[in-house]
């Protein structure tokens, strides 16, 4: 259903329930292949002063539960094979490979596995 009404999401995408996506602008959230999604995720694209931005998720990234992604002025990218934790707040671009959690999330590690195989 996403897809139908203008998201742009990618094979193998799993999104969990009660997860809430932006309607404003649907084209301006973009999920590549293999991504999770888990529940109670918000995406924000637009806010006061902001205009409409991007939320790109690329491939095989895991979101954890009860995460907060906001795209800001400029809009983010979150990077492939990123790990975000439970309860994240994504108000900044996440580099590939990494293991970012907290309020506002910030870098924990290197992930172990970069390739997402395990």
């Amino acid at each position: 259903m996403y897809r139908l009404i203008g998201y742009r999401i990618g094979r193998n995408v799993f999104i969990g329930m009660r997860c809430y996506m932006d309607d404003v602008e649907p084209s301006n959230t973009v999920i590549e292949d293999n991504v999770t999604v888990a529940y109670g995720t918000y995406f924000a694209c637009h806010g006061k002063g902001q205009g409409h931005t991007t939320i790109l998720i690329k491939k095989n990234t895991y979101i954890g539960m009860r995460c907060n992604i906001l795209s800001g002025k400029r809009g983010i990218e979150i990077g492939p094979n990123a790990i975000i934790g439970a309860g994240s707040l994504i108000n900044k671009t996440i580099p590939q490979g990494v293991v970012a959690a907290g309020c506002p999330a910030r870098i924990i590690r290197m992930h172990s596995d970069p390739l997402g195989m395990g």
